[in-house]
């Protein structure tokens, strides 16, 4: 029997730890690479933005989408397909292309 408190129940009414709460070795790599990454991706969205904004681009697509990183990619390039007319949509392709693939991977 399980309980709410995260912690299962024994039959004799005892608290035991609960196997299906504890962190494998698995979830702590996935957690070592994928906080890094996100940190990564925000500051270089954010060193992106900056230089955008010294090149005269007046309103650069913001920063903090960094965290999503392939709204980031969209938006970044729409922002400077305006400003550099003919620039290449390649970063929505490659972006959109990643994220599906991720997600099959995923789901399979």
């Amino acid at each position: 029997m399980k309980s709410l408190h995260g912690y299962a129940i024994g039959p004799d009414g005892a608290q035991l730890a609960d196997p299906d709460l504890e962190l494998s070795l698995g979830d702590l790599i996935v957690g070592g690479v994928a906080w890094p990454t996100c940190a990564a991706n925000v500051v270089m969205a954010y060193l992106d933005w900056r230089r955008l904004k010294r090149l005269g681009v007046v309103r650069p697509f913001h920063w903090a989408w960094g965290f999503l990183p392939t709204i980031y990619a969209i938006g970044r390039t729409v922002v400077v397909r305006k400003v550099v007319p003919g620039s290449s949509i390649a970063p929505i392709m490659i972006a959109v292309g990643l994220s599906i693939v991720s997600v099959a991977t995923n789901y399979s």
